[in-house]
């Protein structure tokens, strides 16, 4: 999700986020019935655990990850409480140029 609704997103942006999501460093993990319900049941023992970030740490949790990223306050009050799960915001260390920052790689070649 990248926009609130009824907020149209430019083609370059759409494209640019696409490219985004294909980088090695981000693991995807299938929203199955067993992430799901483990959402769920994050919900139901943390009473204060909105869907979308329960689905989150479900996935992290389902993906073995010990750190996630974010800067969303709603999960980072969580931090090590689930899964023991490290929530952190993200750290840059130095001055990026703006190449570092805006660069993406391109999506790989279609087969034909």
């Amino acid at each position: 999700v990248t926009r609130k609704r009824n907020q149209g997103v430019l083609a370059k942006q759409r494209a640019t986020i696409e490219r985004f999501f294909e980088n090695d460093y981000i693991q995807l993990i299938n929203a199955d019935r067993f992430t799901i319900r483990m959402a769920r049941d994050l919900i139901w023992s943390h009473i204060s655990l909105r869907p979308y970030d329960a689905l989150h740490l479900a996935s992290a949790i389902r993906g073995k990850c010990s750190l996630m990223y974010t800067y969303d306050n709603g999960l980072l009050k969580f931090n090590g409480s689930v899964s023991g799960i490290q929530i952190v915001e993200p750290v840059w260390v130095g001055q990026l140029s703006l190449e570092e920052a805006t660069e993406i790689p391109p999506p790989p070649a279609a087969e034909e």
